[in-house]
Parts: C-alpha cells; structure tokens; sequence
C-alpha cells in the first residue's frame, strides 16, 4: 500500500509541476505579446480594445484552471464514498459563492469580472483538492509541484517585464516577435536544466506507453 501510494505521489508531483511550468510560461509571453497577437490575428481594432486585458487575465486563468484539473483528478479519485458526498456538498457551496462573486465583479469591472470570477472559482477548489491530497498522503511530501528556485521564478519574471516594456522599443513587429522566440529559446533551456528529474520521468512515462501500445 505504501509503494502504491509512493508511485501515486510521484506521479502527481512530476505531472502537475510539469501543467505548472506549461502555464507558467504561457503567463511570462502571453501577457507582453497579447497585443501583438490579437493584432496579428484580427487587426488594429482588436489590438487596441479591451482584447488584450482580456487575454492576459486568460493566460493567468489558464494556470488556475491546469492545476485543478490535475488536483481535482487526483482528489476525486481518492476519496472515500463520504468525502466525495462532502465534496459535492462543497462544490454546492463554491458555486453559490462563485455566482455571487460573478455578479457583483460583472457590475464593477464588466466582462473583466467574468475571467476574475472564475479565477477565484478555481483557487477555492484547489485549495480544497490539495487538503484531501494532504489528507491522502497522510504528511509524505506533497508540495513539491509548487516549489521552484528562486532564480526560475526570478528569470521568469524579468523576462516577462523585459518583453512587455520592450514593444515600444521595437518599431518592426516582426523584430518584436524574433525577440520573443530568441528568450523564449533561452527560457527553454533553462527549463531544462532546472528540470532534467521531471522531464526524464515524463518521457519514460510516455515511451512505456507508447512500447505497451506496440506490444
């Protein structure tokens, strides 16, 4: 039981840190280049509207929504028949909660409110998902899918400010855009580096499903 538990536990952390890191870096190039995309995608009229506020509070809901979904997986899949009933009963409660929260954000802020709304949705049932995990794992380590180095998150976010202020420096677009890939290139091998453990274990992962598919 407590090998099936170890194995659990590992899978969990390395799956969900790696959803973390996706959105982590969808937030530090989506939110500077937000602009940029919605101009390449429907002109200068959505580029100056409301769009691109919209898109960077949906790249941040992304991460929101990525680590519920593997939190909630993982809970829901471990729970005793009663606490999936108090867990239902809970969902109850955050979806009251949520509506109200909903309403009054629409009437302040207007559609900003609805990603903001949902955002908040979320961090409650992750908060609750992680208490069952904590609960499940009975003090194993459980949190190291929320722990990262310093200088990751630190690079991270001086390159998302370095790409947001640096469009006015750029009158060329396409030379914005290069800009961007060149240190979303770095970015990726300093992934890398800091995460070898997680992405040997993700791709034994795939390469044994992948044998049993075959065999």
């Amino acid at each position: 039981q407590k090998t099936i538990k170890l194995n659990a536990l590992t899978f969990y952390n390395y799956l969900l840190r790696f959803v973390i890191i996706i959105s982590l870096l969808v937030i530090t190039f989506g939110i500077p280049y937000s602009r940029i995309f919605l101009y390449l995608y429907g002109g200068k009229n959505l580029s100056l509207s409301s769009g691109p506020i919209l898109l960077r509070l949906y790249c941040i809901y992304i991460l929101f929504l990525a680590i519920n979904g593997i939190t909630e997986a993982f809970s829901q899949a471990t729970m005793s028949i009663k606490q999936l009933k108090n867990y239902r009963t809970l969902m109850l409660i955050f979806a009251l909660i949520y509506l109200g929260i909903f309403y009054i954000l629409i009437k302040q802020i207007g559609t900003y409110g609805i990603i903001i709304s949902n955002c908040l949705n979320m961090l409650l049932r992750i908060i609750t998902n992680t208490y069952y995990i904590h609960k499940y794992f009975d003090g194993i380590l459980w949190s190291k899918p929320f722990k990262y180095s310093y200088y990751y998150i630190i690079t991270l976010i001086l390159t998302l400010l370095i790409c947001y202020y640096s469009e006015q420096w750029f009158n060329n677009s396409l030379i914005y855009i290069c800009f961007g890939i060149f240190l979303g290139f770095l970015i990726l091998i300093l992934t890398w580096k800091e995460e070898k453990e997680m992405i040997h274990y993700i791709y034994c992962i795939i390469r044994l499903n992948r044998q049993k598919k075959i065999s």
